[in-house]
C-alpha cells in the first residue's frame, strides 16, 4: 500500500514537473514570437516615419510654392500671367506631398501587427494549461 502511494505520488511529481518544464517551453517561444513581432513592427515604423518626413517635407514646399504664388496674383491685380503656372506646380507638389503621406500611412496600419499574434497565441496557451489543470484535477479526484 505504501509503495502504491509512492508510486502515485512520483507519478504525479513527474507529471508536474513536466508541465512545468512545458509551461516554461511555451513562455520562452511565445517571447520569442513577441520579439520578432516587435521588430517587424519597428521596421513599418520607421519605414513609415521616413516616408511620412519626405512628404510631409513636399507637401510644406508645395504650400510655400501655393502662397508665393497667390500673394503674385494678388499683387498683379489678379492677372492671368506665368503666375497660374506657380499655382499648378504647388498644388502638384501639395497634392503628391500628402498623397505619399496618406499612402504611407496606410500601408503602416497593414504592416503594423500590434502583437496580434502573440496575444493570440497566448490566448491559446492559458487554455490549454486551463485543460490542463482540469484535467489533473478530473483525475486526482478520480
Amino acid at each position: 500500500m505504501i509503495d502504491a502511494t509512492r508510486s502515485s505520488s512520483r507519478t504525479f511529481t513527474s507529471e508536474l514537473r513536466g508541465t512545468w518544464r512545458d509551461v516554461a517551453e511555451l513562455l520562452n517561444l511565445r517571447r520569442r514570437l513577441a520579439e520578432q513581432e516587435l521588430r517587424g513592427d519597428m521596421a513599418a515604423v520607421r519605414r513609415f516615419a521616413v516616408v511620412a518626413i519626405v512628404s510631409a517635407c513636399s507637401a510644406l514646399m508645395g504650400l510655400s510654392l501655393l502662397t508665393t504664388a497667390l500673394v503674385l496674383q494678388l499683387e498683379h491685380g489678379l492677372g492671368l500671367e506665368s503666375h497660374w503656372l506657380t499655382v499648378g506646380i504647388g498644388a502638384g507638389v501639395l497634392l503628391l506631398g500628402v498623397g505619399v503621406c496618406a499612402a504611407a500611412g496606410l500601408r503602416f496600419r497593414r504592416q503594423f501587427s500590434g502583437l496580434k499574434q502573440t496575444i493570440h497565441e497566448l490566448k491559446e496557451d492559458l487554455a490549454w494549461i486551463r485543460e490542463r489543470f482540469d484535467d489533473d484535477a478530473e483525475a486526482e479526484a478520480g
